[in-house]
């Protein structure tokens, strides 16, 4: 009984950092979003979760996906350096990146507040599973209209 109200407790403290509405409502999302939100989710792997681990497996497992992040921002550095003069690098929402970058950040103070208890990370793990859903779905419609274009 007291852990379903603790987990009550964490999905309503969750709502503080839901992923902005409007980049799943806009048609052309910047490129460089894309790598914002894929290094400030490496941070968040990286620098928080990992001191947190103690099973080592889930560490392997950690290092794993850190690797894999850490890779997504080099392939999209490489990409928005040959696509400068496109007209979808060209893009500059500095709103949108403040969302993005006010979004990362109540994540962190979300865990701080949490103590980096198992919950608390339960709640940024499934928050993050629904960020690489988003970057996802716009990187293979991205690699679509790529493949459309040779």
């Amino acid at each position: 009984m007291i852990n379903n109200a603790n987990q009550l407790q964490i999905v309503s403290e969750q709502q503080h950092f839901v992923f902005p509405d409007f980049l799943h409502n806009i048609t052309k999302v910047p490129e460089g979003i894309f790598r914002a939100i894929v290094i400030h989710t490496y941070r968040i792997i990286a620098s928080d979760m990992g001191r947190t681990v103690v099973d080592a497996q889930t560490r392997t497992a950690l290092s794993k996906l850190q690797v894999l992040l850490l890779r997504m921002e080099m392939l999209w550095s490489e990409c928005l350096q040959v696509s400068r003069s496109s007209a979808a690098s060209r893009l500059r929402v500095p709103e949108l990146h403040q969302a993005v970058l006010r979004y990362f950040y109540s994540l962190k103070q979300f865990l701080k507040a949490k103590e980096f208890s198992a919950c608390g990370w339960d709640a940024v793990r499934a928050e993050v599973g629904q960020i690489m859903v988003f970057v996802t779905r716009y990187t293979d419609f991205l690699a679509i209209r790529e493949m459309q274009n040779i």
